[in-house]
């Protein structure tokens, strides 16, 4: 956050302690997915093991999956522009 995001040092550890207060740490959840990045399976894990329909990310290796299981991989703002749209109608 520090460095991606230029959030201050305090701010940082304020959040991080606070997201920690939330957390249900799991064991590793082994995925069965082609990705670029090994650390990338914990997030899409995460999102599976927490039953979500879909994973909002800005990251294209993640959104190059698309779908893992029933839990559908999109960008912000299809989910806003497709999701969310059929919600409100």
């Amino acid at each position: 956050m520090i460095n991606k995001f230029k959030e201050n040092k305090e701010d940082t550890e304020k959040f991080i302690e606070k997201l920690l207060s939330v957390m249900d740490l799991t064991s590793d959840y082994k995925l069965n997915v082609d990705i670029r990045h090994e650390k990338d399976k914990t997030i899409i894990g995460s999102a599976v093991i927490s039953d979500c329909d879909y994973l909002i990310t800005g990251d294209n290796d993640i959104l190059e999956v698309k779908k893992y299981k029933k839990l559908k991989i999109i960008n912000a703002s299809k989910f806003i522009n497709d999701v969310l749209k059929l919600k409100t109608e």
